[in-house]
C-alpha cells in the first residue's frame, strides 16, 4: 500500500516507533524495512492487536503489543509516534491527554482521514511544529501525511488549511485535491466554506491561472 510506504519513509534517522491504533501490524512491518529496531504496537481492542501479532511473527522480539487506549502505555523507548487512518478529533484527544509523554517524543507522524487542519491549528498547543508534509492519493482518497518535531512556528490561516510545506510545494496532487473540493464546496454558503473558497481561489487556481 502506498500509504504505510509513505508513512514509514518518514521514521529514519530514528528506529525506535509506536504505532498508536496499530491494527492489523502492517505499517510496524513495513518499517522494519526502514530499520526500526523496536515498535511498540497499540491499539485499545484485541481482535486487531491479535492480528497484528500474527502479521509480526518474525518481529516479536522487537516488538512490545499493548492493549491499551491512545498513549497512556506508552514505552520510554520511544522516539516516534505514529498516528494513522485515525479521525482528528480523536488523533487531538489522544494527544492532548498526553502532554507529559510527547515531551520525550522526537517525532511524530500523523495522517488523519479528514479534516487535517484541526491537527495542524491544534499542534502549537503542544509545542509540536510541522517539518514536513506529503500528500498522496490512494483508492480514490487524498491523504495528508503531516511529520511534526518538537519546536514552535506560527502558521498562517491559509497555512493551516492547505499545509505550509503542501503550499510553498503545490505539486500535482495538491492541485488536483483542491479543484475536486472546490467543486464540492462552490455552491455552499456556510461562512466556514465561503473562506475555504477564497482560499482555493486565491492560493490554488489563481495559480493555475497564472501559470496558462
Amino acid at each position: 500500500m502506498i500509504r504505510l510506504e509513505e508513512l514509514a519513509k518518514f521514521i529514519p534517522p530514528y528506529q525506535k516507533i509506536a504505532d498508536i491504533g496499530c491494527d492489523h501490524g502492517l505499517l510496524i512491518k513495513k518499517a522494519f524495512s526502514y530499520g526500526i529496531t523496536f515498535a511498540q504496537a497499540i491499539d485499545n481492542k484485541e481482535g486487531p492487536l491479535e492480528a497484528a501479532k500474527k502479521n509480526l511473527g518474525g518481529f516479536c522480539d522487537a516488538v512490545e503489543f499493548s492493549l491499551s487506549d491512545g498513549l497512556s502505555n506508552l514505552s520510554n523507548k520511544v522516539e516516534v509516534i505514529i498516528l494513522a487512518g485515525l479521525g482528528a478529533d480523536l488523533a487531538i484527544k489522544i494527544l492532548d491527554q498526553s502532554k507529559e509523554k510527547l515531551k520525550l517524543i522526537k517525532r511524530m507522524i500523523i495522517q488523519v482521514n479528514k479534516n487535517p487542519d484541526k491537527i495542524r491549528e491544534y499542534s502549537k498547543n503542544i509545542a509540536f511544529k510541522i517539518v514536513s508534509e506529503k500528500i498522496i492519493f490512494e483508492r480514490k482518497h487524498f491523504y495528508e501525511i503531516i511529520v511534526f518535531e518538537p519546536g514552535e512556528r506560527d502558521l498562517r490561516p491559509e497555512e493551516i488549511l492547505f499545509g505550509p510545506c503542501l503550499l510553498q510545494k503545490k505539486d500535482t496532487l495538491f492541485i488536483q485535491k483542491w479543484k475536486e473540493e472546490y467543486l464540492k464546496i462552490k455552491d455552499w454558503h456556510q461562512k466556514k466554506n465561503i473562506q475555504k473558497k477564497e482560499f482555493i481561489e486565491n492560493y490554488v487556481l489563481k495559480g493555475e491561472k497564472n501559470a496558462n
